[in-house]
């Protein structure tokens, strides 16, 4: 078709008569759809086919017209002024630039934008790649390789928090994306707020106070301290980040601190507070990357990016089943994450099937005993077998790394309405109606029925449509909004959601046991009788003797009664010496047997008969347990469950931590070290020769340890003692053989060389088993990496046959990786 056309305008030209339309309309008549951007590097040399064809045709079919020298010379003025007319297409056939589709919502396909903002990704143009992904993600369209991308382009830009928001958002729409799974690997695990008892926050915040002009002092330029914000949100502490960004914004008024401020109250739960910041940023500054950014987090109500995971995405569906297949999905594929767990038991006590419940917390209490959503359902759990005591327990815990979610705090609320404290729980209804919209999808129902308990109907009516207008309806909330049309006299539409949530879940038992009565007395027999009809099929039975969660770490035992020279529990032949108090050995003996549980879990084999001595406090002097490899032995001191001689400990081993952090410490470094000297034991079992050949795989069994350890407030703590050693040039980044050296010179004390060691083995033990697609065929191919070496291979050879990299390659990778871990203090998620 443009041949025709230009050969019409040739002629045109040279005859003298006037086109039907202008040169130009006649040339973009004629051009195809995406000429200019399919052309857009070689459009000169299609043209010049062009016209040599079309001047061709041309003198076959007018030879006479063309055969004197005037009339080639006005052909090829034709021809010449044709090319100008075409120079104006060429240039708008490029792509719009980032700010003009960013002003443009769904001005143009996806697709087509999703090209434009990879291409500037590859081209280096990251702040235009960003404008254009969040353009797609703000006009409400979703993809796993958006989010990948979205990812990706926040790793480049040097900004691993935001990157890891939205690699777990492409999880929650497929589990075995493995772009996200990869680029995870290389990331520092998700923020969780630094654990703290009820009872001391008030302290923390005056701690916070104390701190931040010490701070301040060394915090000499903006990006410094920009950056700070940064670290101390991915460490967990989000009120220092708090403080140190609204000092930002004194120090340096703009954007940037606002939108600091923004990402703090997002990680705070302060949703409507980083709402109302980033609205206010954005008109002054509306391209802004991080404020746009936040306000991409703060205004997801997609269902399934909006969750904390796949699993409970489909939760929040009503789709149950589904959900129920993508947790032990998830759990395959990661055995150490919780949240596969979590969502099952949630699952089990809506439907009221106590004893699966009662499991599937007990699983997750193995993996993350300081999970504030374990503790809360354990509340439920306990509330609905009347444990009250139980239950405040839990509740108390929950607030140790929850004390900033809006749940914890309204289950809070709804225990004290329940014992006729209506004022406090007035007080709380009113401090979280200022987070709304509640991010912590737990809140809503909690939010709704506190104000209705209380009498505070408007505000239970505002909390309803918020969450209807930002998330799909559910049965909660159909059974929600029942409740609140039965508080406020309306008996149709009660009836009306009944019936709603019902046909969209009737396995919803927790709240349809409740409801039919409610239908009953509103005259709809038969809405009561079929809600009972579908009741009677799902065991609800919960008797006493069901087995429940433990409150803490320790697993149930078989009793002791008296201290004997050796004492067998299951695996376990524990050598006891005279002396030692029965409760204390019963104590540790359910430390062990929780400790061996979760290992075989782990590593994937039952051990065998498992020998430990139980030793004199003076045999062990800096420790609490040690493996000797030579000897085969391994030694518990009687101080494990000591908490007042484990603190005297961490004070004589980290004499520059606060008193607070020690606290903290002390709860779960006895544990940690206890199950990485148990781990070096199983694994000298399964492995041959293992012992013998510490020397060269020292480094490979210290890394593993520490990994199974798992407690992310002790390796932290390594981690950045480590990294203070590296920055200062007291330490450097050694080579496997020299860590494997300094841990054959061990002499079972206290040595910051051996410190900075045991964190160098963590990171290059990650860096290996993170590069297989899950956790326990990870652990399986390091297994087989000290099983080669010990029997005699180099760890060349055995880096390449089993883990196909060289070591080489290894060397400089686990460097790499280990940025993020090393340099924020923050361990590896799982």
């Amino acid at each position: 078709m443009i041949c025709k056309r230009i050969s019409r305008l040739a002629m045109a030209i040279h005859e003298g008569w006037s086109p039907r339309r202008s040169p130009w309309m006649a040339i973009r008549r004629g051009t195809p759809k995406g000429f200019g951007n399919s052309l857009e590097m070689s459009w000169k040399l299609s043209f010049r086919v062009s016209v040599t064809k079309s001047w061709s045709e041309f003198r076959k079919t007018k030879p006479k017209k063309c055969e004197t020298p005037h009339s080639m010379n006005c052909v090829k003025w034709a021809v010449f002024l044709t090319i100008l007319i075409l120079l104006p297409i060429s240039a708008q056939s490029k792509d719009p630039s980032p700010l003009e589709v960013f002003n443009n919502p769904k001005g143009f396909p996806p697709r087509e934008v999703y090209q434009m903002a990879h291409k500037a990704f590859y081209d280096g143009n990251i702040e235009g790649a960003r404008l254009l992904a969040l353009r797609i993600f703000l006009d409400g369209y979703r993809s796993q390789n958006l989010l990948d991308l979205l990812g990706a382009i926040e790793i480049k830009a040097n900004r691993p928090v935001l990157a890891g928001e939205w690699l777990r958002k492409a999880l929650c729409l497929n589990i075995k994306d493995s772009n996200a799974q990869k680029l995870l690997a290389r990331l520092p695990a998700a923020p969780r707020p630094i654990p703290i008892n009820p009872e001391q926050l008030r302290e923390h915040f005056n701690a916070v106070t104390k701190v931040v002009p010490k701070l301040l002092a060394r915090l000499s330029y903006s990006q410094l301290h920009f950056e700070s914000v940064f670290d101390a949100i991915q460490r967990g502490q989000f009120y220092l980040a708090l403080a140190l960004s609204e000092e930002y914004e004194k120090r340096y008024p703009g954007a940037d601190g606002q939108a600091l401020t923004a990402l703090c109250a997002y990680h705070l739960c302060r949703i409507q507070d980083s709402l109302q910041i980033c609205k206010k940023g954005l008109s002054q500054s509306p391209y802004h990357p991080l404020l746009l950014t936040v306000q991409a987090f703060l205004n997801d109500t997609n269902p399934e990016t909006s969750a904390t995971s796949r699993p409970r995405a489909l939760y929040d569906l009503d789709r149950w089943d589904e959900a129920i297949q993508a947790a032990n999905q998830l759990s395959e594929l990661n055995p150490r994450s919780a949240e596969g767990f979590l969502v099952k038991a949630r699952i089990a006590l809506d439907g009221l099937n106590i004893p699966e419940a009662s499991s599937n917390l007990a699983e997750v209490e193995k993996r993350d005993s300081d999970h504030p959503a374990l503790h809360l359902l354990q509340v439920e759990l306990f509330s609905k077998l009347n444990k009250p005591e139980e239950a405040g327990n839990s509740l108390e815990r929950a607030f140790r790394r929850g004390y900033h979610l809006p749940s914890v705090n309204l289950e809070a609320a709804l225990i004290a309405a329940s014992q006729g404290k209506i004022d406090d729980g007035k007080t709380i209804l009113d401090d979280a109606e200022n987070s709304q919209p509640f991010l912590d999808r737990d809140a809503y129902p909690m939010f709704v029925l506190l104000a209705l308990m209380v009498d505070q109907l408007p505000k239970a009516r505002k909390a309803l449509d918020v969450w209807g207008n930002r998330m799909k309806v559910n049965s909660t909330l159909c059974f929600m909004e029942a409740f609140y049309n039965q508080k406020a006299g309306d008996s149709q539409k009660t009836l009306e959601w009944i019936r709603k949530g019902f046909t969209l879940n009737p396995n919803h038992a927790a709240f349809l046991s409740t409801l039919s009565t409610v239908a009953a007395n509103l005259g709809d027999t038969a809405l009561s009788n079929e809600i009972n009809s579908r009741l009677s099929k799902t065991k609800s039975e919960s008797s006493p003797e069901i087995p429940l969660p433990s409150v803490g770490k320790e697993l149930p035992s078989e009793s002791f009664s008296s201290p004997k020279r050796n004492v067998q529990f299951g695996k376990i032949r524990l050598q006891i010496p005279d002396g030692i108090q029965p409760n204390v050995v019963e104590k540790i003996q359910k430390t062990l047997s929780s400790c061996l549980n979760r290992l075989e879990g782990l590593l994937g084999f039952q051990s065998k008969q498992v020998e430990i001595k139980l030793v004199d406090p003076s045999v062990l002097p800096e420790k609490i347990c040690h493996y000797d490899f030579q000897n085969d032995c391994l030694s518990v001191s009687s101080f494990l469950c000591d908490s007042s001689n484990v603190l005297t400990l961490l004070s004589r081993n980290y004499p520059e931590i606060g008193s607070d952090e020690k606290n903290l410490l002390s709860e779960t470094w006895p544990t940690h070290m206890l199950t990485h000297e148990l781990s070096h034991y199983l694994v000298c079992q399964e492995v041959k020769n293992a012992f013998k050949s510490f020397s060269k795989t020292g480094w490979m069994h210290e890394g593993l340890a520490e990994i199974l350890g798992g407690e992310p407030e002790v390796i932290k703590r390594r981690l950045q003692f480590a990294h203070q050693l590296i920055s200062s040039g007291t330490a450097q980044l050694l080579i496997p053989a020299d860590i494997n050296r300094i841990f054959s010179e061990s002499n079972q004390r206290f040595s910051s060389k051996e410190e900075v060691a045991l964190a160098e083995s963590y990171l290059m033990a990650a860096f290996l088993i993170k590069r297989e697609s899950n956790f326990a065929a990870g652990i399986g191919k390091f297994l087989k990496i000290i099983d080669s070496v010990s029997g005699g291979k180099t760890l060349d050879q055995s880096l390449q046959k089993i883990f196909n990299i060289s070591q080489g390659e290894f060397d400089s990778g686990w460097k790499e990786a280990a940025y993020w871990s090393l340099r924020q203090g923050v361990p590896y998620e799982w």
